[in-house]
């Protein structure tokens, strides 16, 4: 057999026609790329021609879309970039101190008898799980200096009790995100008595978020995800006392449950339905590897259930102070 000269072509010169047993390796080498692509669409979504929805088409990295409320309910690929540039749309503070806000740039805060008030820029991500926005109170004093604030309380120590709750969005007098906690005082204190506080609105962001959005179609398969695997068990709908409609959704996630991040269900016009119960906290106050059912049940019928995983997170901190707190009732007391 005649050796072959090796040739390096050139932009102009066409493949180099490989011959005879160099065929075969040829063939191999087609073979295991056809096999490689095949594994790739598999690994993106598409399980046996049901495909699986990824969400990250809405992608701002650097901040290049001005978010709606409608953007808001659903996750958002963002990136480091992204989320400093809409925090960096502060919320106008001469509008909001007509309605008793304080300034807490890019923030606005407001405490009325012992709950704190706080309005945010609209940022990805942040309303979708109940760790995002976490307050933590530093100090709340009387007109004479006195610490009023229950600093060893539970209620100002674990996250289930500090994270930001009943997250709205608001129109008027801009567009926000708002949301509030109680304050924890000493035993014999009364919220009335608070002069100043001070704390801190901490922000954990997820940067590489997963989400897949399954359907019916999906049930049964398994769909690897960056730290484990996720398996939509079932998704039924049926009718509860009232005639009214409640879906029930089981799903099977094997990884990490402190990288759970959004677990919700949506409608056929992608409308978020409200939760009914779980299982499950998202995210979970245990860290380490699971492999177990989750159920979920929520009110109306669901088409579509949409999960997502967080990889890592960056925290940004906003302090803020309000040195002159004006009640508006004197009769508040602690609980």
């Amino acid at each position: 057999m005649t050796p072959v000269v090796p040739v390096t072509p050139s932009p102009t010169t066409p493949p180099i026609q490989i011959s005879g047993e160099k065929n075969n390796k040829k063939l191999s080498a087609i073979i295991t790329i056809v096999v490689l692509s095949l594994v790739l669409l598999f690994e993106i979504g598409y399980v046996f021609n049901d495909k699986v929805n990824f969400f990250g088409k809405l992608t701002v990295e650097r901040g290049n879309k001005d978010l709606t409320p409608a953007d808001m309910a659903r996750p958002i690929k963002v990136g480091e970039a992204g989320y400093d540039y809409y925090l960096s749309k502060a919320l106008p503070a001469d509008v909001f101190a007509s309605k008793g806000f304080v300034a807490a740039s890019p923030a606005v805060v407001k405490l009325e008898d012992g709950f704190l008030t706080v309005g945010l820029p609209l940022v990805p991500n942040v309303n979708l799980s109940e760790d995002a926005i976490i307050v933590n109170f530093d100090s709340a004093k009387d007109k004479n200096g006195k610490e009023l604030l229950d600093k060893e309380s539970s209620f100002e120590q674990d996250t289930f009790f500090t994270h930001l709750s009943g997250m709205e969005i608001y129109s008027e007098p801009v567009v926000y995100l708002d949301g509030g906690r109680s304050m924890q005082l000493i035993s014999q204190a009364k919220n009335s008595e608070v002069a100043s506080v001070s704390g801190k609105i901490i922000l954990n962001l997820p940067v590489d978020l997963y989400t897949a959005e399954l359907t019916s179609k999906n049930i049964g398969k398994t769909i690897k995800t960056p730290n484990g695997s996720l398996t939509l068990k079932s998704m039924s709908t049926s009718a509860d006392k009232d005639g009214d409609a409640i879906t029930s959704i089981v799903f099977h996630y094997a990884g990490f449950k402190e990288k759970m991040y959004f677990a919700k269900a949506y409608s056929a016009d992608d409308a978020q339905l409200d939760l009914s119960s779980q299982n499950f906290i998202i995210p979970s106050s245990f860290s380490g590897y699971e492999n177990s059912d989750y159920t979920m049940k929520v009110y109306g019928t669901a088409q579509k259930f949409v999960f997502s995983e967080s990889g890592s997170k960056i925290v940004r901190t906003i302090p803020f102070s309000i040195s002159d707190v004006k009640n508006i009732s004197q009769t508040g007391s602690n609980q």
